[in-house]
């Protein structure tokens, strides 16, 4: 019960994305209480680390072809491709 407080605690005082990656980096995975001492040094430090990748790298745009063609698939046809096809050519011809 005492973790769960401490970690809605935690929680209400820093990001969310900080906390998971101080406790699962490699000093985060050796602490086993959310009451260690130095735990809120390691998570604004996280937290400073996020902030500061978030303003050196802006978010790119991604502009995706929609009109571009599929891969071509790879090795054998299975049976169902080839019954596909037949199914499709079929269709057209009607």
């Amino acid at each position: 019960m005492a973790q769960l407080l401490k970690a809605n605690e935690l929680l209400k005082e820093h990001s969310d994305e900080a906390v998971v990656k101080t406790l699962t980096s490699g000093f985060g995975l050796k602490v086993y209480s959310l009451r260690f001492p130095s735990l809120k040094n390691l998570i604004e430090k996280e937290e400073e680390k996020i902030k500061s990748q978030k303003i050196e790298s802006p978010k790119e745009d991604y502009n995706a072809d929609i009109n571009s063609e599929s891969m071509k698939p790879f090795g054998k046809k299975s049976k169902f491709q080839k019954l596909r096809e037949l199914d499709g050519q079929k269709n057209k011809d009607q």
